[in-house]
């Protein structure tokens, strides 16, 4: 199962489209409108998610809306004039720079430290340079029924604390188009980091808002049940895995998958004169310790561990006539809690 953040970094459309399904697709056009994107009449598809639009957006929308991200939420229109002055220093016009709160900072902060995955391990490793946080997403526009799979369009729009750049490749008439070798991840993310190598910065890292928290969340619960559970005392270290959430929007049931074990069954089959098959369901946070005893013996066969599946094991140390005794313990592997399976008793005749 893939988290958000490595699916927006990826650039993965069916997660994109389901996200968009579950929203519904007036409510996310009515937040969208607040970065002044407008619709067609006939924009009311699914294919909203991935930029499906009868008309699209042109440059100036698109960087105010990662300029907004940047902002810490606050939505201020770029303008090419800053002020207009006077001989005498009157000021006749000033950009507004002001602006409005269209997004909560959490909302802002968590969407940049998406975007910085996608720098990291997604489309835009091109901009990893590891001077800065650079937040980046790629866009790749192909052209429909086109024999040569050519694209229109090849995006790289990306932000720093203080900078936010948008470039941009294609045809205006969707005739004199791309290769499909050129991509948004390709040249487009070249040109941006061209023009990161050159720039200079006086803040280099985002700010985290007090609106935002680190939990430790158990992975195993996320990946086996789809649920943000907080850890417990008792979960190994390599079940947890931190996550940042809105204050108001954070976990807060714990987790009790490292409390307790649950029952569970063995079973054993003859499958030779000398040898049997145990099987039974692990669950990869247990250490199990198959057990066979005969004539007041004991002897562990086998131990097993980081297996999410049924387990085949076949017990060929064996002797014809004798009666042999099998049990499985389920341990968790931090602490001493342990569960013992039935036991199954087999005569080898």
């Amino acid at each position: 199962m893939s988290i958000p953040k490595d699916c927006l970094a990826k650039s993965l459309n069916v997660p994109s489209v389901k996200l968009l399904n579950y929203v519904g697709i007036d409510k996310a056009k009515d937040f969208a409108n607040k970065f002044n994107i407008n619709f067609d009449e006939s924009d009311n598809g699914h294919s909203l998610a991935l930029g499906g639009m009868t008309k699209g957006l042109n440059f100036k929308t698109l960087t105010n809306c990662y300029q907004c991200f940047a902002n810490g939420g606050n939505y201020i229109p770029i303008s090419f004039v800053k002020e207009i002055r006077t001989e005498d220093d009157k000021i006749l016009y000033k950009h507004n720079e002001t602006g409005k709160q269209v997004i909560k900072s959490s909302t802002a902060y968590l969407l940049s430290d998406m975007l910085k995955e996608s720098v990291k391990s997604g489309t835009c490793k091109k901009l990893n340079l590891g001077k800065y946080d650079i937040c980046a997403k790629t866009g790749t526009v192909g052209v429909a029924n086109n024999e040569n799979n050519e694209n229109s369009d090849v995006w790289s729009l990306s932000y720093t604390p203080q900078n936010t750049l948008c470039v941009w490749l294609g045809s205006t008439n969707n005739k004199n188009c791309l290769p499909s070798s050129i991509t948004g991840s390709g040249v487009p993310s070249t040109m941006a980091q061209n023009f990161y190598k050159k720039v200079s910065l006086s803040k280099e890292k985002f700010d985290r808002p007090n609106s935002v928290i680190e939990q430790e969340i158990n992975y195993l619960e996320y990946k086996n049940n789809q649920k943000l559970l907080l850890c417990s005392e008792n979960t190994p270290d390599r079940y947890k895995t931190k996550g940042l959430f809105a204050i108001d929007n954070q976990p807060k049931e714990i987790s009790n998958m490292f409390e307790n074990i649950d029952d569970f069954k063995i079973n054993v089959k003859k499958i030779s004169e000398n040898q049997v098959e145990i099987f039974f369901d692990a669950k990869n946070y247990l250490k199990y310790e198959i057990i066979r005893k005969d004539d007041d013996n004991k002897k562990v066969l086998s131990i097993i561990e980081n297996k999410n599946e049924t387990i085949n094991f076949i017990d060929s140390d064996l002797k014809k006539g004798n009666l042999y005794v099998y049990f499985v313990e389920a341990k968790l592997i931090k602490e001493n809690l342990t569960k013992t399976s039935n036991e199954i008793k087999i005569l080898l005749v």
